[in-house]
């Protein structure tokens, strides 16, 4: 989408129609955006998936077994 000369991504659709803008990178440009203020330049052809990494912080000293999520 093109949103003033940027192109987005709807991230998200609010329930009174407006939509939700942001960046590839996750990088908020607008949250309540009107249709009529966007223009589609292609359609998706798949999903976008984030990838989301937990590291466990270094620990100064030791405690037994790490327990993960």
């Amino acid at each position: 989408m093109l949103f003033e000369r940027m192109e987005c991504f709807i991230f998200g659709l609010r329930s009174a129609g407006y939509f939700d803008l942001r960046e590839i990178e996750g990088e908020k440009i607008g949250s309540s955006v009107n249709s009529r203020k966007l223009k589609l330049v292609e359609r998706a052809r798949g999903r976008i998936e984030k990838e989301v990494r937990r590291a466990i912080p270094p620990r100064t000293e030791a405690r037994g077994l790490l327990a993960y999520d």
